[in-house]
């Protein structure tokens, strides 16, 4: 009886430990994304280590040169005709984050696309849905679906209960920076918000200037 007393305790820490290391890898990861506040995308492949160098709008930056898509990427196609893209980088900027914090791609994949990342949360069974009442955690990572299509992503930095703002830091977001954003936590007929479930806090501590400086999606839609 003992022994099985102390194993029960063991197995318990040992689920604990791992629970632990997981919030601290996610800490990480959006401390490290915080940090890169104001990335602005480079015109070419100069400069991509520099916040705001080498300004521009085709699509070069360090999360797509780490990734290995950046600025322009071909593919060829079902029928076999090469077809070229633009290097979208939000899905890119996330996972970057998620791997410099050594999170583990079982946790956060590396990825290059927002439906594919989606569908991989959902085949893992941690696909939260705002418009079923999932209220995210810290470190999640939010997918926005416009028109049809998973169009854009980011991580969430924090929820605040009293205002039901949810906060994001997001990678080629308005003016093709990393900047804050906010959005309210309630179901939409526009808009399908769904979340990757990473395990993290359930609020986190939003620094005045996080709240000051995020600006709002949706603001005047349903």
């Amino acid at each position: 009886m003992l022994c099985a007393t102390l194993a029960a305790a063991c197995a318990v820490r040992k689920g604990c430990r791992g629970h632990q290391v997981k919030r601290i890898s996610v800490d990480e990861m959006l401390r490290i994304a915080n940090g890169e506040l104001g990335y602005h995308e480079k015109a070419s492949n100069e400069d991509l280590d520099v916040l705001d160098a080498n300004e521009g709008s085709n699509n070069w930056t360090k999360y797509g040169d780490w990734y290995g898509y950046n600025g322009k990427y071909s593919y060829v196609n079902s029928e076999g005709e090469t077809i070229s893209v633009d290097a979208q980088w939000c899905v890119m900027f996330a996972s970057w984050a998620a791997a410099q914090a050594g999170v583990s791609e079982d946790l956060i994949p590396k990825m290059a696309s927002t439906s594919a990342m989606k569908n991989w949360y959902d085949g893992e069974g941690r696909l939260g849905s705002a418009n079923d009442g999932y209220v995210p955690k810290a470190g999640d990572i939010v997918f926005y679906q416009d028109g049809g299509s998973h169009g854009h992503t980011g991580l969430v930095i924090g929820y605040d209960p009293v205002t039901n703002y949810v906060y994001t830091i997001e990678g080629n977001a308005g003016n093709d920076n990393v900047e804050y954003k906010k959005f309210q936590l309630r179901p939409r007929d526009d808009t399908k918000i769904t979340f990757g479930q990473n395990g993290g806090g359930t609020n986190s501590t939003l620094s005045q200037s996080i709240i000051n400086t995020a600006t709002e999606k949706y603001a005047n839609t349903n």
